[in-house]
């Protein structure tokens, strides 16, 4: 246990590279500074807002275990999913029985919340969401994958509401 808070080896592959040209590691604080702006704004509901923020989490402890990279990426489509829902909620009320997540985004769509030429990057991040739920191995994520990923899915939840 005494090794859990040291910088995982496989990270030790990633470096940056300094205005010399000369290659140097990325730091914990390195990724603290990618996430500083990925916050999600005040209008967001706050359920929301902890799984946005449980994926942040777990970009930063991929510092420490690699893999928890890709459990970022994961967390932060869950956290589109519950946008997605919360959404749906607040203008439609809470379903009476459980709607799959591709019939709320057909409805979201129906009410203008979702543009219909942006319908497909809410299918795509639902398929994607449901490949990582249901494994046979797990997929390797980089830093700048799961980084993206979080950039994108913060750019989608906001347009929801």
């Amino acid at each position: 246990m005494s090794g859990i808070l040291k910088k995982d080896k496989i990270f030790d592959a990633f470096v940056k590279i300094d205005k010399e040209g000369k290659s140097k590691s990325i730091e914990l604080e390195d990724l603290q500074q990618h996430i500083s702006i990925l916050i999600l704004s005040s209008k967001i509901p706050e359920e929301v807002k902890q799984v946005f923020n449980g994926a942040r989490d777990l970009y930063l402890f991929g510092y420490f275990r690699y893999y928890f990279f890709t459990i970022s990426n994961h967390y932060a489509l869950l956290s589109l999913e519950s946008a997605m829902q919360n959404r749906y909620n607040q203008l439609l009320g809470k379903p009476k029985k459980f709607l799959p997540l591709s019939e709320i985004i057909k409805k979201l769509t129906d009410k203008g919340v979702i543009k219909k030429e942006d319908k497909f990057v809410y299918d795509i991040s639902r398929e994607l969401r449901n490949s990582f739920s249901h494994l046979t191995s797990p997929p390797v994520i980089t830093p700048a994958d799961a980084l993206r990923t979080l950039e994108r899915v913060k750019e989608d939840i906001e347009k929801l509401f």
